[in-house]
């Protein structure tokens, strides 16, 4: 199963302007192989700031700004056999945090990103993931980059749902695929880059978020999925995919943590990001606000790879998917 730590680790290198290698042993359970580590990025410089995580190997340099006080999830790709990833900053104020990994048994990182940009503005249009991922796995870790003030969104091929608004310049998203191993994007400008960082192999996922939004600002809230969600839930969940949406402009806070946690990293969201996160043992993780027009949506859960297959609520993942039904609240 995905395993996310109990508390976030601040795992920020010392140093800026070039790759740190850093070992994230310490944080990974003995027997398990990461294959890609979950973060939150927390820019607390006050000026936008580059970063990047890759994998020690790579020779990717996606080296790009971060909005001032911007918080928001980054994937990579971990080199197993010595669980390091390289972390590049421009300034240390730029806070890595560790949340939690994907095994090698539940999900796959390529070394060097592969590049699905599109060059079609203004509608959504398809990308094929098929090529670098399998029939019948739950989606694909994404990181999303633009140089220039335009919108994009993302979705789940056959989703009702339509995501479009501008995106603070660099961060990564997992997107459920369908059964062609399919994604949509849709951007403003062919400035905006999408790379395919890796893919997971167990899951459940949604075409149609579950509205999971909450209406009290400053102060944490649990979501407790077995209610918000009912029936829906698989008995062996772990975590839980959740879309951020700001509903307009500005620089509005949240923070979403696994329920019971204590560390607090509550900046402004920029506007949209997908973001993966622990479930407690009663299936409730917590959200905190500091505007109503920032709403959230279920996605899917994330399953111990001997679940043994991927599963779409309201459509088929892949050969051995199942049918589960769901949808919008």
């Amino acid at each position: 199963m995905p395993y996310f730590l109990s508390e976030p680790v601040d795992v920020t290198p010392g140093s800026t302007g070039s790759y740190v290698i850093t070992d994230l042993s310490s944080h990974i359970q003995a027997g398990d192989t990461p294959a890609i580590a979950v973060f939150i990025v927390n820019n607390t410089s006050g000026s936008n700031q580059s970063l990047h995580i890759r994998h020690p190997d790579s020779t990717d340099d996606f080296y790009q700004a971060a909005y001032a006080d911007q918080r928001f999830p980054y994937y990579s790709s971990v080199k197993g056999a010595t669980n390091e990833v390289a972390i590049k900053i421009a300034d240390t104020l730029v806070k890595v945090w560790l949340i939690g990994y994907f095994r090698d048994d539940e999900a796959t990182g390529f070394t060097n990103a592969y590049d699905k940009s599109t060059g079609t503005t203004g509608s959504y249009v398809d990308v094929d993931c098929s090529s670098e991922c399998p029939s019948g796995k739950f989606g694909v870790f994404l990181m999303l980059s633009n140089g220039v003030s335009a919108q994009a969104g993302l979705r789940p091929k056959g989703s009702s749902d339509a995501w479009y608004t501008y995106q603070g310049f660099h961060q990564g998203h997992i997107v459920p695929f369908d059964s062609a191993q399919t994604i949509q994007q849709k951007i403003g400008s062919t400035s905006i880059d999408l790379k395919l960082i890796g893919y997971i192999t167990t899951g459940t996922t949604k075409l149609d978020g579950v509205d999971v939004s909450i209406g009290t600002t400053g102060a944490y809230v649990d979501r407790d999925c077995d209610t918000l969600d009912a029936g829906n839930v698989p008995s062996d969940a772990e975590g839980v995919l959740v879309y951020a949406h700001a509903q307009a402009s500005g620089g509005y806070s949240r923070d979403t943590r696994m329920n019971g946690q204590t560390t607090a990293i509550y900046n402004n969201l920029r506007r949209w990001n997908w973001m993966a996160l622990g479930l407690d043992a009663n299936n409730i993780f917590e959200v905190k606000i500091d505007n109503t027009g920032i709403d959230h949506y279920i996605y899917g859960y994330f399953q111990p790879a001997a679940s043994g297959q991927a599963t779409l609520m309201g459509g088929g993942l892949g050969d051995d998917a199942t049918l589960m039904g769901g949808g919008m609240m």
